[in-house]
């Protein structure tokens, strides 16, 4: 994809107005056209505005859009693309990031339409405060993937695999921050902060704390790179995961 098509008016539609939509918005490199799409138009407008890009509260903005982000819950996806469809152009790509939605499932029902996956590792909150997220690309023939890359590498590493490797990576690190909430219950148990307390200390600095650190094995700076505020609010319309 050569920088005359940036120039030349390369659309990019994304569908949601939450915190994954909001964060693709902000990252997604300037020199596209961004469309946000979302039924609660006062959401889209807003990120909208901050990023340079078009409102809708109309899924037939997705016209004309080479590139379209289904930055919405998996519950939403099907009934989506059911209106959605007639108004996608031919070789689009439609990109499918809820990560408990399987894309060959949509491509079963879809038969007409182009799908990729991009499934984000990392939470919504870290990603608003600029940590980086690995993405996993699946169902992607090379130029697509080259598409997406180019799209989605400044939300974090971008990698070919298969999507279930986001639901079973998630499900191990929630596995693991569960014990250790156990364990750090414990032991601020121990020195007398319980109950209210204990909940306090835990949400308001076992974060940072982590963030900190993966941080610093990274080499990162730890400053926030994209303002909290401006992804991580509330979803709005077709709320993001």
């Amino acid at each position: 994809m050569g920088g005359n098509k940036v120039a030349g008016g390369y659309k990019v539609a994304i569908v949601g107005a939450g915190a994954m939509g909001s964060l693709l918005a902000f990252r997604i490199p300037g020199g596209y056209r961004k469309v946000i799409i979302s039924r609660e138009r006062g959401g889209a407008a807003q990120v909208a505005d901050e990023v340079g890009g078009l409102a809708s509260d109309q899924i037939s903005a997705v016209r004309g859009c080479q590139v379209i982000f289904l930055a919405v819950p998996g519950a939403a996806v099907l009934p989506l693309l059911r209106e959605m469809t007639p108004h996608v152009a031919e070789n689009a790509l439609v990109v499918n990031m809820a990560p408990d939605l399987f894309t060959g499932d949509l491509a079963a029902e879809h038969a007409a339409v182009r799908f990729a996956a991009a499934k984000v590792l990392g939470h919504a909150d870290e990603l608003a405060a600029g940590a980086r997220g690995l993405v996993v690309l699946d169902h992607v023939d090379e130029e697509a993937e080259d598409r997406l890359r180019q799209l989605l590498e400044p939300v974090g590493p971008v990698m070919r695999g298969s999507e279930t490797l986001v639901q079973e990576a998630g499900a191990a690190i929630m596995d693991v921050m569960t014990e250790a909430r156990r364990n750090l219950l414990d032991r601020l148990s121990v020195l007398g902060l319980d109950g209210p307390l204990a909940q306090v200390v835990l949400a308001g600095a076992a974060p940072g704390v982590l963030r900190s650190m993966a941080q610093l094995e990274a080499g990162t700076p730890a400053e926030g790179a994209i303002d909290r505020s401006k992804t991580g609010a509330a979803p709005e319309g077709w709320a993001s995961h």
